[in-house]
């Protein structure tokens, strides 16, 4: 856990302004006066420097604001809490937590935090629509506690809950039950806006037209253009991302210059697109080759006429892999590795289509690149196909498969 820090709150001497007090809420009115003891407050973030012009301090132990004791009541009503038991107060733990929450500027719009161990991301108040500069994690387990942190402010702290007791089974298997319905609100909704991209790409896909071999990208990597498209401008190419029925559910860009984008909020996991072979022909296929980008899966359809699936990435290598061993329980899946054999976080590419092929017993080819390949940078068969011809592409990927001599003699082993 973050250490606790103290606030910049800690000690507020502040003299009250003169500016006009809120009406207090009325079943606080007969209460109203001086405050006989330390008397806590709900104060929203966005309103807290209103509260400490009008007397309000801030507690470091309990992380809130409140009115000390003498403090003109008459002033501060407006954030004294509604009547709640004694029982509620300490039982609560999500509630005192999304106070603490609120008070450090996380926006919770409404929600219950969850206390599942989990870090969560929300929006900070005073901060752009749609950021998440708010981040916090709690446990229900034993005594409730965890952290948060403000980052747009940089304020970070501990948390605890103070009912100073461990919670029942009981009410640990709420505060889950309140966790998993939220969690399933969440997915409820992550799906209807990753349903609503998907139509979007596929309307967009529908109406454009084929793109030619000619555009500049594909020009420089050698390579046909198969079932993808152009935008509008004709500047980036259109690589349908389809799932395991064949639906459009992103559309991925290749700019001419060669930079990869994605649409915000589009479903990438586990999806792929298919070259070499309609979606339809797919389950007959006997043989079948995985590579992460399209320019290498063009080289090695080209190369052995082989169906090519492009997982786009490395870290979608292993989930598009079990979808195609799901539709082909059969076949032999070859994961076609990037050799990034000069990364700065190691092999990535290697260990990727490694676990990948192991995850779905498939087989595994890695490009075997010569020295001066090396040296210049060179890591994929897309490179092999450059720099030596489809010959070249080829005869690895039939010794890979064993048709030809052993893999091993032809990586040099």
């Amino acid at each position: 856990l973050w250490p606790a820090q103290a606030s910049k709150e800690d000690v507020l001497h502040d003299q009250p302004s003169e500016e006009r007090i809120a009406e207090p809420p009325v079943e606080v009115k007969a209460n109203l006066g001086a405050a006989k003891e330390k008397t806590f407050l709900e104060v929203p973030y966005a309103e807290k420097d209103q509260a400490k012009k009008l007397g309000a301090q801030w507690d470091r132990q309990k992380k809130s604001w409140f009115a000390p004791a003498g403090a003109d009541l008459r002033r501060l009503g407006q954030w004294l809490p509604k009547e709640q038991s004694l029982a509620d107060q300490s039982l609560d733990a999500a509630g005192e937590l999304a106070k603490a929450i609120t008070a450090m500027g996380g926006d919770l719009q409404g929600a219950r935090p969850a206390l599942n161990g989990k870090v969560h991301r929300l929006p900070a108040i005073d901060r752009p629509a749609g950021n998440k500069d708010f981040a916090y994690c709690a446990y229900a387990d034993g005594l409730p506690a965890g952290w948060m942190q403000n980052h747009a402010t940089g304020e970070k702290s501990n948390w605890k809950f103070s009912g100073g007791h461990e919670l029942t089974e009981e009410q640990k298997l709420l505060l889950r039950s309140e966790a998993d319905q939220q969690r399933e609100a969440r997915r409820r909704e992550q799906d209807m806006a990753r349903d609503a991209v998907a139509k979007d790409c596929a309307a967009y896909f529908a109406d454009r037209s084929p793109a030619a071999s000619e555009h500049p990208y594909l020009a420089a990597k050698g390579v046909e253009a198969l079932g993808i498209k152009e935008s509008e401008t004709g500047r980036d190419l259109l690589v349908p991302l389809l799932n395991l029925k064949g639906e459009i559910r992103s559309l991925p860009r290749i700019h001419e210059n060669g930079f990869k984008s994605f649409q915000a909020g589009a479903e990438k996991k586990g999806n792929f697109f298919l070259l070499g072979c309609e979606f339809n022909e797919l389950a007959r296929q006997k043989e079948v080759l995985i590579a992460e980008g399209y320019a290498t899966a063009a080289s090695l359809h080209m190369a052995t006429r082989l169906p090519c699936v492009v997982a786009f990435g490395a870290d979608n290598l292993m989930p598009a892999a079990e979808n195609i061993r799901s539709l082909l329980p059969d076949a032999a899946i070859v994961i076609c590795a990037d050799n990034d054999h000069s990364h700065s976080m190691g092999n990535i590419g290697v260990l990727k289509a490694k676990a990948a092929a192991e995850k779905i017993k498939g087989r595994l080819i890695i490009p075997f690149l010569t020295p001066d390949e090396r040296k210049a940078g060179c890591k994929d068969f897309n490179d092999i196909h450059q720099r030596r011809g489809l010959g070249a592409v080829k005869k690895q990927v039939e010794a890979g498969l064993g048709k030809s001599r052993s893999y091993e003699s032809v990586l040099g082993f």
